[in-house]
């Protein structure tokens, strides 16, 4: 037993430390000051055993290397007095286990983490009382580890080296009765002389000579050292026969190096770079804090549903500083709210994103540079382009005046596409607009500060620093209890969005473009020329729209947090089927401040469903082919 506890009980410790750390108080946003505290002590406790852990670690694992076994005292005991006044820390955490289990006043939610605390006199002198002992072990720990260290540490990797040049010796070698089998390999015998030469130069070292009386370091090297005398009573006795010195002339110049080569130092990759599973879509520069600094963004999807965004800072005159930042975001528990299509004094920045994770109460606003950054940045979030966005749109239910069925609005048009990987070792290079199957040629995007053409379509500006694929494939490769098969994927159909409010409270309006839904100019009534009107009627050919709507939980800027733009992302969000579909809604009327832009949002939804026809064509051709070969092969 090792201060009254064993390695392994050190190391349940930890984990149990752990766990109440990251179960109870990581997630903890927005506690009170003392609760956080507490957790900040719990996890230096936990970090202090772990380096504590590592030491005795390190020295179980050299002892259990050597090759001969000889009595000697266990230097486990000399610590026994030091360790019996850290005090039992297991104890102490279980107690903190069950304070958090046990008292009602820490809310906890399905997944067990602690959030909303509220405090009450109770609960904080339990807390304090348990900090306080938190706080005793883990001096008590720290000065553990110090003492520790003294124990076991001197050159270390020097004692180690001669051990493991010592067991590559004759330590193994058994001879045989012929005066031939007497004579080790000439490696062993070249390790047998580095063993002494190093233990030599290891013994002069002022190192050794300064430290720690109670080290266990001068016994060890002591043992080496009579071991190492052994092997030359062999090959004085005769016993063994030193091989020729002009075999040991020719060996190579490596089997003569004293000290092994050092592998190469595997850094771990800075977190703006992709991990294993990861693939970078996104950089963004972001807007400079102050005169000096400067900052970007870095978006690495892990899956579909979930994002490690990485903000980076450095300094322009000052090299050395360099300041990362990194969340995970997943859009199955975080809010994605656009708080740049609400006009605001509360919220005065026209390009921002609130993305708020209500499992952890943590409110995370993203400023972005420009417009086209914003919708770059949702479109990696969500899975759609904003392939055209307007701004002041009147619309209306069925003509209706009343409540709930009209209202001032943003809107945008939306097509699937996510976006692609822009490591190094893509070659994708170009800004396009293009269908999801690649039909249309591709098209460039305009430069980002110049006004289109008279007479040319508006294009969404792509940041500069983000490269899109121009080609995606509707073939999906899925594996089943019977193998592999590739599977032919329907496009998905843009979306019309609506960024506006019901009831005061932030709203959307969303649509799909399916292809019954179409714009029918012939029932606006005006009775003017084309491209004098400025008004769109939308309508389903063949049966009611399906408009769904959803709504922030509080009324106006009070509830942005819950004006969740995710919930018509793509992949379908689990919520999806819970939005609210209006009844019986026979068509959509939209009412542009002027005919031209009426007359641009026209051109824009012409040329995405021009996209979606295509799509659909391309699709239906390859299902056709497939059934065909299918046939055939049968």
């Amino acid at each position: 037993m090792l201060f009254g506890l064993s390695p392994s009980d050190i190391g349940n410790a930890i984990k149990l430390g752990l766990w109440i750390y990251e179960k109870a108080f990581s997630q903890a946003q927005g506690a009170h000051i003392q609760y956080f505290n507490f957790g900040q002590d719990i996890h230096a406790l936990v970090k202090t055993l772990e380096r504590l852990k590592a030491i005795i670690d390190s020295a179980d694992d050299l002892r259990r290397q050597r090759l001969w076994q000889r009595p000697n005292d266990d230097y486990r005991a000399a610590l026994q007095p030091v360790g019996d006044a850290a005090g039992d820390f297991s104890k102490t955490l279980e107690e903190c286990k069950t304070l958090l289990d046990n008292k009602s006043r820490f809310r906890a939610d399905t997944a067990n983490f602690v959030r909303n605390v509220q405090w009450s006199l109770v609960v904080e002198r339990d807390v304090n009382t348990l900090r306080d002992r938190v706080r005793f072990h883990l001096i008590k720990v720290i000065y553990l580890w110090y003492r520790v260290y003294r124990v076991f540490d001197v050159d270390y990797l020097k004692a180690r080296h001669t051990a493991e040049t010592l067991r590559a010796s004759t330590v193994e070698y058994n001879p045989g009765l012929d005066i031939h089998q007497r004579i080790p390999e000439v490696p062993q015998y070249v390790n047998l002389l580095k063993s002494r030469w190093i233990l030599e130069k290891v013994e002069q070292s002022t190192e050794l000579a300064l430290h720690d009386p109670q080290s266990f370091w001068p016994r060890y090297l002591a043992e080496i050292k009579g071991e190492i005398t052994i092997q030359y009573q062999r090959f004085h006795s005769q016993r063994l026969e030193a091989p020729s010195e002009n075999l040991i002339l020719f060996l190579d110049e490596s089997c003569y190096s004293i000290w092994p080569p050092k592998a190469p130092t595997i850094n771990p990759a800075p977190p703006t770079e992709p991990g294993p599973t990861e693939v970078k879509i996104l950089e963004l520069d972001l807007p400079d804090t102050s005169a000096n600094r400067q900052s970007s963004l870095t978006v690495h999807r892990r899956t579909f549903t979930e994002f490690r965004l990485v903000t980076t800072t450095v300094d322009k005159h000052n090299q050395d500083f360099r300041h990362e930042k990194e969340v995970v975001v997943n859009t199955n528990t975080s809010a994605i709210s656009p708080a740049y299509a609400v006009p605001s004094d509360q919220y005065p920045s026209p390009n921002r994103i609130l993305i708020a994770n209500h499992h952890a109460n943590d409110l995370r606003w993203q400023t972005l540079s420009t417009l086209d950054d914003v919708k770059i940045f949702q479109q990696a979030l969500l899975g759609y382009r904003v392939f055209h966005d307007m701004s002041d749109i009147q619309w209306s239910i069925d003509g209706l005046d009343k409540p709930g069925q009209l209202g001032h609005a943003r809107l945008q048009l939306w097509e699937h596409k996510f976006l692609d990987d822009i490591s190094e070792h893509n070659t994708h290079v170009g800004l396009y607009r293009v269908s999801s199957l690649g039909s249309v040629p591709p098209l460039p995007s305009p430069p980002l500060d110049t006004e289109p053409a008279p007479g040319t379509r508006r294009m969404t500006a792509l940041s500069g620093s983000t490269m899109l694929s121009a080609r995606r494939s509707m073939m999906s490769r899925v594996t089943g209890s019977r193998g592999g098969a590739t599977v032919l994927i329907p496009p998905t159909p843009p979306v019309l969005v609506f960024f506006t409010t019901h009831d005061e409270r932030h709203a959307f309006l969303q649509l799909e473009l399916t292809c019954d839904v179409a714009v029918d100019n012939t029932q606006c009534g005006c009775r003017r020329g084309k491209g004098l009107c400025a008004t769109t009627i939308i309508t389903n050919k063949n049966k009611s729209l399906c408009l769904r709507r959803f709504c922030a939980r509080q009324k106006e800027d009070q509830g942005l947090a819950t004006w969740d733009l995710a919930r018509f992302r793509y992949p379908q969000h689990p919520k999806f089927k819970d939005l609210e579909v209006l009844p019986k809604v026979k068509y959509l009327r939209l009412d542009f401040p002027s005919a031209a832009l009426n007359g641009e949002f026209q051109a824009e939804w012409s040329a995405l469903q021009k996209m979606r026809t295509l799509d659909l064509k391309a699709y239906n051709e390859r299902l056709i082919e497939r059934r065909t070969g299918n046939r055939k092969s049968s």
